[in-house]
């Protein structure tokens, strides 16, 4: 009988601890995790406030309407659509917008609104390569280039144009892919045909430049042979770099240029090939075994007035 009427009295105790648990103040029950996300959420509240969009938007209708229009391509007459508006942190906002009549494949143009400070000011990239993406983090402001040109046909490697807040400056970053993994790369703009000319080497870098035929066409502006690079595999599933050319025809000099590169400390194998595709065009193919080295990266450098470019193929 003790023993139930011992049980019972421990059973009420615990529910009415249990019911004064429920009745403390909010503050008094909130551990301090609780207290972390209820401040996390009361930043978030503040992050999105609407006043702050609506004074971004009257700097930059401000900014449009005294700025030179060479800059934001807006004049008074100007059908304005923002694309984008998005808050980088506390004090900025980059807005992308265009201007009518908006045609495919254009770039955006990009203002930068400093709405603590009452400021706004147009990000000129003065690039014909059409930006895919845009990105921040830490003051930097990185616009991605594919590498497609919005003007002409000539593709370029893959690279960033990054641009520093408080230095008010730009830079190109140009991006380097892995040599371990599956990729390839267009770049260059396809001609009729073309041979190999000078083929140098230094200091893990190599040059390909390239001359005209009697069968070449060059019509005004920048040549290069269409390009592959890339990676793919072998039989032993080992990593293969390599350059496709395509309609560039090999001389037996150049084959020998070629072939004594593989004597450089950082690469193992070289072979070329010599292919037709299916539309009936020459391709020469070259392939690498490097060692000791983990990325790539190629850039194009003017040769002479023809108006070729030179391909160079950079390894770290």
């Amino acid at each position: 009988m003790k023993r139930k009427l011992i049980t019972l009295i421990l059973v009420i105790l615990s529910m009415l601890l249990a019911s004064c648990a429920a009745q403390l103040p909010q503050s008094e029950a909130e551990t301090p995790t609780d207290m972390q996300v209820a401040s996390q959420s009361d930043e978030m509240h503040d992050w999105y406030k609407l006043e702050d969009y609506n004074k971004a938007i009257s700097l930059l209708d401000k900014h449009f309407k005294n700025a030179w229009n060479e800059k934001t391509m807006v004049n008074e007459y100007s059908e304005i659509q923002i694309i984008n508006l998005e808050r980088l942190n506390e004090n900025y906002f980059l807005a992308a917008y265009q201007t009518s009549p908006v045609y495919p494949l254009t770039n955006m143009n990009y203002a930068l609104v400093g709405f603590q400070e009452n400021s706004c000011r147009t990000l000129n990239l003065d690039t014909m390569d059409y930006i895919s993406d845009v990105s921040y983090e830490n003051g930097i402001i990185s616009f991605h280039c594919e590498g497609n040109n919005i003007i002409n046909a000539f593709r370029v490697f893959p690279h960033k144009i990054n641009y520093d807040i408080k230095k008010n400056t730009f830079s190109v970053e140009q991006l380097y892919y892995s040599l371990d993994s599956g990729s390839q790369v267009k770049l260059g703009n396809s001609i009729n045909k073309a041979v190999f000319g000078e083929i140098t080497e230094k200091e893990k870098e190599m040059t390909f430049s390239f001359e005209v035929t009697k069968e070449t066409v060059l019509a005004g502006g920048y040549f290069c042979p269409a390009i592959k690079a890339g990676v793919t595999f072998d039989k032993e599933d080992k990593p293969l770099f390599y350059l496709d050319f395509e309609n560039v025809f090999l001389s037996k000099d150049a084959e020998e240029t070629i072939m004594n590169l593989a004597n450089k400390e950082y690469i193992s194998n070289i072979e070329i090939k010599e292919l037709k595709d299916i539309a009936d065009q020459h391709h020469t193919v070259i392939y690498f075994k490097f060692r000791n080295v983990s990325f790539y990266t190629c850039s194009f450098k003017p040769e002479g007035d023809t108006g070729f470019q030179s391909l160079v193929l950079s390894l770290k």
